[in-house]
């Protein structure tokens, strides 16, 4: 009997044990998935954040269209081409260099952009793999957990 009390009462120290590491578990489980969530909310902020600049340059690109309808006939583009050659003679700056300023600072700004959310989707996808395994090693502790209790049970009787 005093062989069955020694191996109840180690059971009972090993399922104490088991469930003090289920509920670290349960923590990392719960941090992790808060994490998440607080990835998710700041994705969503930047990808709102985003979205309001996509709006804002499409609001600028729409300005840039009327301009463009609003362009000279080809007469007048030969006249001011002419026009435009003698002053970039005697000026330094180039009249076309500011259309083609606009289109690299959007472009390098797509590109900021496009990795920065690049960035935010793996750093979403590393915590959803992250809460996956957490998961597997709750559900594995659990599992260990159910066991030790039948098994208490058993010694119990």
């Amino acid at each position: 009997q005093k062989v069955l009390q020694s191996l109840l009462d180690g059971a009972q120290q090993r399922a104490a044990g088991l469930e003090r590491e289920l509920t670290a578990l349960h923590r990392e489980v719960a941090e992790g998935e808060e994490r998440l969530r607080r990835l998710e909310i700041e994705r969503a902020a930047e990808r709102k954040e985003l979205e309001g600049t996509i709006a804002a340059k499409a609001v600028e690109l729409e300005g840039l269209h009327e301009r463009l309808a609003r362009c000279p006939s080809p007469e007048e583009v030969a006249e001011l081409r002419e026009r435009v050659q003698n002053v970039e003679t005697v000026e330094v700056g180039d009249v076309h260099a500011a259309s083609t300023d606009l289109e690299r600072r959007l472009l390098q700004k797509q590109r900021t952009l496009e990795g920065q959310l690049t960035e935010a989707r793996l750093r979403a996808h590393d915590s959803q793999e992250e809460a996956k395994v957490l998961r597997g090693k709750l559900e594995i502790a659990e599992d260990a957990r159910k066991d030790l209790r039948n098994l208490v049970s058993q010694l119990e009787l």
